[in-house]
């Protein structure tokens, strides 16, 4: 009976190390089971630096129906302070996909509500292990006060 027990609390044990070296507490995984989580990479390829309180917004999006704006199923916003690639990770409920729909990510990046950057292809939230949005920057006049 004590090897039963001991078995057990060395499983919890094991378990407890395992999430930790994931950088997850138990806490952690309880609140994220059922939800879906999609994690990659935002980069842009110019070389330049972006001003310091530039935001980087990525989206999770139902892009199915080819005569209407895609749907928003979840945003996730941050700051680009340090240079790209930027990580980025989205969570979801997996409970309001449909399996006969299409579902892409788009990223774009602001300051002072002016547009820097955009993704401009389709980049499918499901086709790779980590997804990589690339960025393109947007053509305008330079902003005097950055």
């Amino acid at each position: 009976m004590w090897g039963e027990q001991a078995g057990k609390g060395l499983a919890a044990f094991l378990v407890a190390g395992m999430l930790s070296a994931c950088g997850q507490t138990a806490e952690d995984t309880t609140i994220e089971q059922g939800a879906g989580v999609i994690e990659g990479t935002v980069m842009y390829r110019e070389r330049m630096m972006l001003p310091p309180d530039a935001q980087l917004e990525i989206n999770f999006e139902d892009v199915s129906r080819a005569d209407a704006p895609a749907t928003v199923l979840a945003t996730v916003t941050q700051s680009t302070a340090t240079a790209p690639p930027w990580p980025f990770r989205i969570s979801y409920d997996p409970a309001t996909l449909d399996s006969r729909h299409r579902y892409g990510l788009r990223a774009t990046v602001r300051h002072k509500d002016r547009l820097l950057f955009t993704s401009d292809t389709f980049v499918d939230a499901f086709a790779e292990q980590a997804p990589e949005i690339v960025l393109v920057r947007v053509p305008g006049k330079p902003d005097p006060q950055s």
